[in-house]
């Protein structure tokens, strides 16, 4: 198997999040883009890169805060509008 590593950015808040997602987590990046996301494969390593602790957040983290490997599994939209909740408009 080819496994490549991958380097996720977003807020620590929602690298947490798909982290703590029951027994399975899940990546949550890209305000929904699907096409980012379908270009990894089971087995890839993703490392999590927080600018943020919060979306829009001026605290400077700056810090990897998760690394996990990628199940199998189809990357899907999980909020069913444009916008996601927090979002600035």
């Amino acid at each position: 198997m080819n496994r490549r590593n991958w380097i996720a950015v977003a807020s620590a808040e929602h690298a947490r999040r798909g982290r703590d997602h029951g027994s399975v987590g899940f990546m949550q990046v890209g305000h929904g883009k699907l096409a980012p996301l379908r270009r990894i494969a089971p087995g890839d390593r993703v490392a999590y890169y927080a600018p943020a602790t919060v979306l829009h957040g001026t605290d400077k983290l700056q810090s990897f805060v998760s690394i996990g490997v990628v199940q199998t599994g189809e990357p899907k939209r999980t909020w069913p509008t444009a916008s996601w909740p927090g979002d600035a408009a």
